[in-house]
């Protein structure tokens, strides 16, 4: 995708903002594929996911189970496609969500179950957009890889067992990323109320990146993991300050 950009618009780098999975992945690649930074003019990251050692999402229990390599549930989940845009799904979802103003209850409940305590600063139309058009499907080595990293209490690698960690990584676990090396201009926005990637998972995120520009906390004690993306002040709280770093960046 960056390259992709890059080639198209003829820039040598990018801006990048990505929210809760997708911020996953740009610690990841960051960290693993150093000739990327560069290519980074700066970066955004809402709410912030990489260490879950005090996670106090419900499913975070489930990485005992699901998150053992080699184990029945694993060997039952992996190689498949995750909450695929079907026609289950989609039934599921109308059901909930489509049919009632303003969401409805049970469809807020669900938000809330995923994302924190407290709808007040959802935008209960942007939400009914984003429920057309997701869940969009995943890999489920990417939920198990998710569980993983619950219950390691790590930011590493996907764990394939024993004997497959040491025909593709040379060692028995999986390597950690090492955020150090991230050189490129990044920006954390992250939350109190963030039920997924809370305040003291982000502390150390924080302590491993020491080429990170700012680690911005919301004050509103209220703002919960899906405000990011669809909360009513979105733009006075978070896409305002993400357009004045970009803007700074240009003028440097």
């Amino acid at each position: 995708m960056i390259d992709y950009i890059r080639n198209f618009t003829g820039e040598q780098a990018v801006h990048y903002a990505g929210h809760s999975q997708g911020t996953t992945v740009y610690l990841a690649l960051m960290s693993t594929r150093k000739e990327y930074n560069p290519k980074i003019k700066t970066a955004h990251l809402l709410a912030p996911c990489a260490f879950f050692n005090h996670g106090r999402h419900p499913i975070f229990q489930l990485g005992a189970l699901v998150g053992t390599p080699g184990g029945l549930w694993n060997s039952i989940l992996e190689d498949m496609e995750l909450m695929p845009k079907n026609q289950l799904v989609n039934r599921i979802a109308d059901t909930l969500c489509g049919q009632q103003p303003n969401l409805g209850k049970q469809c807020k409940d669900v938000v809330l179950w995923y994302a924190g305590d407290g709808y007040r600063n959802t935008n209960l139309t942007s939400m009914q957009v984003l429920i057309e058009t997701h869940p969009g499907g995943s890999s489920s080595n990417q939920g198990i890889h998710y569980l993983q990293l619950t219950k390691s209490h790590k930011f590493r690698q996907f764990d394939y067992g024993t004997k497959k960690n040491q025909q593709i990584y040379k060692q028995d676990t999986p390597p950690d990323y090492d955020l150090s090396k991230i050189t490129a201009r990044t920006y954390s926005y992250s939350s109190a109320n963030d039920a997924l990637c809370g305040p003291r998972d982000v502390d150390t995120l924080v302590e491993n990146m020491p080429y990170l520009v700012e680690d911005y906390r919301v004050p509103d004690p209220t703002w919960n993991h899906m405000d990011f993306i669809v909360a009513n002040k979105m733009r006075e709280v978070i896409n305002d300050r993400v357009v004045r770093a970009a803007k700074t960046y240009e003028r440097m």
